[in-house]
């Protein structure tokens, strides 16, 4: 059983309630959502972030934009909780990007292309954290 708390966070991470503002208010957001997520015990960090693949990747409908929305989550995860990961976690991120990337190794598309470069770039970066 997940904890209310995740399910309410988490919501508020994806939410898209002042779309109109743009790309920088939702950046934004999810940043102060991470720096919250951040004092969290690292148990409570791991949970959370087993709660966001699970949800993000295991849902019925695996499309293309739904696995862009959750490799751009993973630019400020990796910025802001950056110091609170353990290096496990990391890893964790990685192998899911690097799934993510067979999976779209398969698939024919720009919308694909695009999430084998994003899929990429995470990689790389989720590497250099974890050293």
């Amino acid at each position: 059983a997940v904890p209310l708390l995740v399910r309410v966070v988490y919501g508020r991470l994806i939410s898209r309630l002042k779309a109109k503002q743009g790309k920088h208010s939702m950046d934004q957001r999810r940043r102060v959502i991470l720096g919250y997520i951040a004092g969290w015990p690292r148990s409570a960090i791991g949970a959370f972030l087993e709660f966001v693949e699970e949800t993000a990747l295991l849902g019925s409908s695996l499309c293309p934009k739904r696995i862009l929305g959750y490799l751009g989550m993973l630019e400020p995860v990796f910025a802001v909780l950056g110091v609170a990961l353990e290096r496990d976690a990391y890893l964790r991120l990685v192998s899911s990007a690097v799934d993510i990337v067979r999976v779209a190794q398969s698939e024919d598309g720009d919308d694909w292309k695009r999430v084998r470069q994003l899929a990429v770039k995470r990689i790389v970066t989720g590497l250099e954290k974890a050293k």
